[in-house]
């Protein structure tokens, strides 16, 4: 597994991306640690980011990495719904920033998240890959 990072330049983030591929056994341990990477350089003190990636195919969607198990948790309420900004990012091929679920009318259903005990989620970014 690669080592752990925790600056925050483009360069390190790049050579530490080269480096997850190079020693990744494995798709699905490169994904994870990406998330992880991700969560880590977007969190400040106070305030952690959590990060799960979603592959969808044609038949099944599934979260196959995350940062930590309350990332997965939420990666995986996301599958319930018809219509999330997940799916969104995905159909029109575009990043999708959701700065407060509960205040953004897109996503009826979904937005409920936000209201759930302890904040389950409150604002999001899907990117398409």
């Amino acid at each position: 597994m690669a080592s752990e990072s925790t600056a925050k330049t483009d360069t390190s983030i790049t050579e530490h991306l080269h480096e997850l591929v190079l020693d990744s056994s494995d798709v699905e341990e490169f994904l994870n640690e990406l998330a992880q990477v991700s969560a880590r350089n977007l969190s400040e003190p106070g305030d952690e980011m959590l990060c799960a990636i979603t592959l969808l195919r044609q038949r099944k969607t599934a979260t196959v990495a995350s940062s930590s198990p309350e990332a997965k948790a939420i990666g995986r309420l996301e599958h319930r719904f018809a219509e999330t900004p997940g799916q969104t990012a995905s159909t029109a091929q575009e990043i999708v920033h959701v700065p407060d679920i509960t205040e953004d009318g897109r996503w009826p259903e979904y937005s409920r998240l936000g209201d759930c005990p302890g904040g389950a989620l409150g604002c999001c970014a899907s990117v398409p890959a």
